[in-house]
C-alpha cells in the first residue's frame, strides 16, 4: 500500500495514543515527574496528618498523633504513644513497623 504522509503520521500517532493507554490503564495512574516516592519509613516526630494516613492510620488517630506531639514535644519513645488519647495498642504496633522517632 502507498500511504500519504498525513495517513502515516496519524497512524503513528494512533499506535502511540494506543500503547499508552494499554500501559498506564493498568497501573491507573500516569506518572509525574515531579512525583516523588514515599519513605517506606516515616519519622513521627514530623509526619503530617496525611503521611500517616498513607500508612494506614485512620485520619482521626492522625490528628491525635499530631496534636499530642504539638502539644507535649517530640517523642522519645513508642511508649509515649499509649498517652495519646484514643490510640490501640494495635495502632502502637503499626506505628513501629512503618514509622521511625
Amino acid at each position: 500500500m502507498n500511504w500519504s504522509r498525513r495517513e502515516k503520521v496519524t497512524l503513528g500517532g494512533l499506535s502511540l495514543a494506543i500503547a499508552l493507554y494499554l500501559g498506564f490503564a493498568r497501573a491507573n495512574t500516569i506518572p509525574r515527574l515531579t512525583d516523588k516516592p514515599e519513605p517506606a519509613i516515616i519519622n513521627l516526630n514530623e509526619a503530617t496528618v496525611e503521611m500517616l494516613e498513607k500508612k494506614s492510620i485512620p485520619r482521626s488517630i492522625a490528628e491525635e498523633i499530631v496534636r499530642f506531639r504539638k502539644l507535649n514535644g517530640p517523642y522519645r519513645s513508642y511508649d509515649d504513644l499509649h498517652r495519646v488519647p484514643n490510640i490501640t495498642g494495635s495502632v502502637i504496633q503499626e506505628l513501629r513497623q512503618c514509622a521511625r522517632l
